[in-house]
């Protein structure tokens, strides 16, 4: 029902020629898979807040951190790149093209997937000769988590790529938290073993393979049947260039949105990193209109900056980002009423990040306050200034939290983020005003301009 309200706003705020009902439903899939995954990693983070301590917690959310952001070096942009480079091939009926690109990405993902596993390996066993064998034992648990992670989003990639957006997206917004929620409900009303990280992270890892595999069979039967018996072309330098900044930009967004967790995890303060993760899972709530009517928009925005229609493409822009604010602003006050109370359902040591939630919360508004300007960029050719503007962010996050958070704690990363998102939001609408004349926020563009 929330998708299919946020579409029915979304045609009033698209141009009459954009508002069709391929864009539309094909947005009402997305946005529902978002909803329900928002959802299905809210309950899982709850029950694995609930059953383990506070110092499980945090230790599983540091080294799932630094999976994910090393998840990104093992994908090398490859899930991005193969949306536009497969929907072109496939559009130019460039089958032997296509069928190259399949094979060479999926070798590039298990190799890179391979290095990554070595450097990580070599950096758990330096860990375990300096005493802290627990956490390299972590370290290799996780380990399974990146060649699946990577295969499964290159996967997703090609089938995207195929406009199969809903099907496409499945494995991962669907079948990987359902299934972790499942594994991990059933160790812990049906096992004697005692739940702790490594449980939780051998359950994780076991929901990951599951969804690679669901994946890797759906891209097999989406396969066009005119890849059968053709020879493969290859264009890997083209390939290799197109990647790599498609790479370091997710970069960016992964580390800024985990800069908390894996600072306080690293300077010894796991209980923090946990109070820390549950107060950013909450705040995040306020990110999802933002982040699910961003599928429906970047088409759009690419289009009319294609038809060079800025006047549209300045109104658009707008009224999308004031709709998105609009939705967003009650999320943002029930957070202030019970914020407390939703960290207490987490457990009674949660309660304390309600000041960090606030701070984060605020960084949040920040960027509806903005508008989705990093897409907007990307889907304009700046792609280079977003990650600019990301840059920018990351590094302000870093200096920030490492002089912050050792004494401030769970305060010092909120405030850190927060500075973060006005500093990069900032910068991201200068450069659009710069390079597209655009006025990006959810005020209306001053007419002396």
């Amino acid at each position: 029902m929330i998708a299919k309200h946020l579409s029915q706003a979304l045609s009033q705020v698209l141009p009459a020629n954009l508002s069709s009902n391929t864009l539309l439903k094909g947005s009402i899939g997305s946005l529902g898979l978002k909803v329900i995954n928002t959802v299905a990693v809210f309950v899982y983070s709850l029950l694995l807040a609930r059953v383990l301590s506070v110092k499980d917690y945090g230790l599983y959310e540091y080294v799932m951190a630094w999976m994910m952001l090393l998840s990104v070096p093992a994908v090398f942009g490859l899930d991005k790149f193969m949306v536009r480079e497969v929907s072109s091939l496939a559009a130019q009926r460039h089958w032997s093209r296509l069928r190259g690109l399949i094979a060479w990405s999926f070798t590039m993902v298990l190799g890179t997937s391979a290095l990554v596993i070595a450097i990580l390996g070599a950096l758990a066993w330096w860990r375990s000769g300096q005493g802290n064998s627990q956490l390299s034992l972590l370290f290799w648990i996780g380990c399974i988590f990146l060649p699946a992670t990577a295969l499964m989003t290159t996967a997703e990639g090609f089938l995207k790529g195929l406009h199969h957006i809903t099907i496409g997206q499945l494995p991962t917004l669907f079948v990987r938290p359902i299934t972790a929620i499942s594994l991990f409900g059933g160790v812990v009303l049906f096992s004697t073993i005692e739940v702790n990280t490594r449980v939780a992270l051998f359950v994780y890892m076991a929901a990951v393979l599951t969804a690679f595999l669901v994946s890797f069979f759906l891209m097999i039967r989406k396969l066009p049947p005119q890849l059968k018996g053709l020879a493969s072309d290859y264009a890997m330098g083209a390939w290799t260039r197109h990647s790599v900044p498609l790479m370091i930009n997710t970069s960016l967004y992964m580390l800024n949105s985990r800069v908390g967790v894996l600072v306080l995890g690293s300077i010894g303060q796991p209980e923090a990193a946990g109070v820390y993760a549950i107060a950013l899972k909450v705040s995040d709530l306020v990110a999802f209109v933002l982040v699910a009517v961003s599928v429906a928009l970047a088409p759009t925005f690419s289009k009319l900056y294609t038809e060079r229609n800025s006047q549209e493409l300045q109104r658009t822009y707008t009224r999308s980002t004031q709709l998105i604010f609009l939705v967003s602003l009650p999320i943002v006050l029930g957070l202030v009423v019970l914020g407390q109370w939703l960290l207490g359902i987490f457990g009674a040591a949660y309660v304390s990040g309600y000041g960090p939630l606030l701070v984060l919360a605020l960084g949040q508004v920040i960027a509806l306050a903005v508008g989705p300007v990093g897409i907007l960029l990307t889907m304009t050719n700046f792609e280079q200034y977003a990650v600019l503007g990301f840059s920018v962010g990351v590094v302000v996050n870093i200096a920030l939290c490492l002089i912050l958070a050792p004494t401030m704690g769970v305060m010092g990363a909120a405030v850190a983020a927060t500075v973060s998102a006005l500093v990069w939001n900032t910068v991201l609408a200068l450069i659009t005003f710069q390079k597209l004349e655009l006025f990006v926020s959810i005020f209306q563009r001053p007419r002396s301009q």
